[in-house]
This record gives structure tokens, C-alpha cells and sequence, in this order.
């Protein structure tokens, strides 16, 4: 049985699109880490960690997939903000720049674990302080790396896409599908 460790209803939808069947189990995990940590490092291991967490809920025969997705942007990594401001002042920091969504991705089961991380790049263009408010009380982006959800309101933001939309929503769901296939034999 696949296991989807994630409380991201994007996460979970992707996997229904992608015609994945699963079962969702998630704990609460601690995303303390070390701040000198680079973003494709940290999601490879917050990712690794969430599946630490659930596999205590898990059979042998389970496979587990996990992801952290985080924005990075001239030396920042911005997860979820921490409110009104914090969503204000990341929308802010972003406009017309360019950045990199990292979405790091655990696959473990079957007595192996794959761990990787995709990247894409993301270049906003130049953003009204009145279009970032009106976002930020319209859209809720509280919940999403960054402060904004491309699938959503934010995709008006982008100027410029390139590597893998669903890795930008939270899950490179393709590549997760063809390492589910190869490594771990699944035929779905």
C-alpha cells in the first residue's frame, strides 16, 4: 500500500491526478534544522524526517512517500509565513525576482529509501504593494512556501516558469511516479 505522508491538500490532489492510490497518515514533525543548511539539502531531510515520523503507522510491506517544498531566492529559503506581515513582507522580497522552488521527496518501503529533490525556477514580475495586499487578503496564503500558490491567485505573479509546474505546487508527482515504477516495482 502507498502511504502519503503529507497534510497538503495540493500534495493529495496531485496524487489523485497522477492516478496514484494511497492511504494518508501524518504526524506532526519538528522542522527545527540548521540555519546554514542550502534549500535542496534542507528538503531532502525534512522530507526524510516526515517519513521518519509515520513509520511507526506503517507495515513492512508500505511505501511511504513524504515532501517539504520551500522557495529560495538570493541566499533566503522561505517556508510558510508566519502571518499577515510575514506573507506581506515574503510577496514583497519576491517581486520581480527570480527564485528556485525546491520540493524534496522521500519514497521509502520495500527495505529501501529514495530520497531526492527537484528544482524549478520561478521569475516574478514587478508586483504593486496594493496587488501583494489584495493577495494576501484574498488568496490565504499562509499555508504555502513563499506565500503563494501558482495554481491559484499567484500564478498572476509569474513571468516566467521553467522545470516542473507540479513541483511548484508541491509535488514533481511525475518523477515520484517513475521512481515509484522503477525502484519500487509499482504497477499503477
Amino acid at each position: 500500500m502507498i502511504v502519503l505522508a503529507s497534510k497538503s491538500p495540493r500534495r493529495q490532489q496531485l496524487m489523485k491526478e497522477a492516478g496514484i492510490d494511497y492511504v494518508l497518515k501524518v504526524r506532526d514533525t519538528d522542522e527545527s534544522h540548521d540555519e546554514s543548511m542550502g534549500a535542496e539539502e534542507l528538503v531532502k531531510m525534512l522530507a526524510e524526517r516526515k517519513a521518519d515520523a509515520v513509520r511507526p503507522l506503517c507495515s513492512e510491506e508500505d511505501i511511504i512517500i513524504s515532501a517539504d517544498t520551500v522557495v529560495a531566492c538570493e541566499g533566503r529559503i522561505l517556508g510558510k509565513p508566519d502571518g499577515y506581515e510575514g506573507a506581506l513582507s515574503m510577496l514583497a522580497f519576491l517581486s520581480g525576482r527570480e527564485q528556485s522552488v525546491f520540493t524534496g521527496v522521500c519514497i521509502w518501503g520495500a527495505g529501501k529509501k529514495v530520497v531526492f529533490a527537484d528544482e524549478s525556477v520561478i521569475v516574478f514580475r514587478e508586483l504593486s504593494e496594493e496587488e501583494i495586499r489584495r493577495y494576501v487578503e484574498d488568496e490565504e496564503p499562509y499555508d504555502k512556501a513563499g506565500a503563494y500558490a501558482v495554481q491559484e491567485g499567484g500564478g498572476h505573479f509569474v513571468r516566467e516558469m521553467r522545470g516542473d509546474y507540479n513541483n511548484v505546487v508541491g509535488l514533481p508527482v511525475d518523477r515520484v511516479k517513475k521512481t515509484l515504477q522503477e525502484e519500487f516495482g509499482y504497477k499503477g
